[in-house]
């Protein structure tokens, strides 16, 4: 998506990737958050990418990196869903969705209530994404199949058929998404056993980068804006 709309852009760790957990407390004896950079309210261009998290139906929202409990929370959606976020209108802020037995329920404001958009796209139990794939400032919807290690992209959140394939990664990995190179659109990654596999291409080849970062078993990958300088990083 377009960088400089983020206004509260948001990165979420959620039980997409096998664990679900909330910013209020700690997770194996490890709290989940790191101090990066205080944040100044007053400028709207300090707006960097900052952690949610969803445990079963309530969403956990931070406002600027520090420790302490969700600056926003909030019920959405139900016990079993796959939780996203994604800037679903263009607005520069990232808002939730959950994909549920192949069917997206998406809202557009960062509270409770019913979906205003919903739409069926992929399998039950493919893995569901959410990018800019085409570079037009909103996000989208994708989802990583295991079966056969393959991402299926959508441009547009009605249903449909995938508009871009790209066959990337094993089918154990746990799929990430990214702007890696600052052009605005958003392409796949894989974590692997502490290894990152990053590709700037939506369409099927091998990785273009690879990066050693995170423990070989037990961290989950999220990936963000970290630094407001247009180029999505690792975490």
């Amino acid at each position: 998506m377009l960088k400089s709309m983020r206004r509260m852009s948001l990165a979420l760790v959620t039980a997409i990737i096998g664990a679900a957990f909330a910013l209020a407390g700690p997770i194996a004896d490890a709290s989940p958050l790191t101090v990066v950079m205080e944040c100044d309210p007053a400028d709207p261009d300090a707006a960097l990418d900052l952690p949610a998290l969803a445990r079963s139906s309530t969403w956990f929202v931070r406002n600027c990196f520090r420790p302490g409990p969700g600056d926003m929370t909030f019920l959405y959606g139900n016990p079993g869903d796959r939780q996203i976020m994604g800037d679903w209108n263009g607005d520069g802020v990232r808002t939730p969705g959950v994909f549920r037995g192949g069917t997206w329920y998406l809202r557009n404001s960062n509270s409770a209530g019913v979906a205003e958009i919903s739409f069926q796209f992929a399998n039950a139990d493919d893995i569901p994404l959410a990018g800019d794939w085409n570079g037009d400032g909103k996000d989208t919807v994708g989802v990583f199949r295991p079966s056969n290690a393959t991402f299926y992209f959508r441009n547009l959140i009605t249903s449909g058929e995938a508009e871009a394939t790209s066959r990337f990664g094993n089918p154990d990995d746990i799929p990430v998404v990214g702007d890696w190179n600052n052009d605005n659109v958003d392409t796949p990654g894989v974590f692997r056993s502490g290894l990152w596999y990053l590709t700037n291409r939506l369409d099927t080849g091998v990785a273009e980068g690879v990066v050693r970062f995170g423990n070989p078993t037990g961290d989950l990958p999220v990936t963000g804006d970290w630094n407001n300088d247009g180029t999505d990083t690792l975490g």
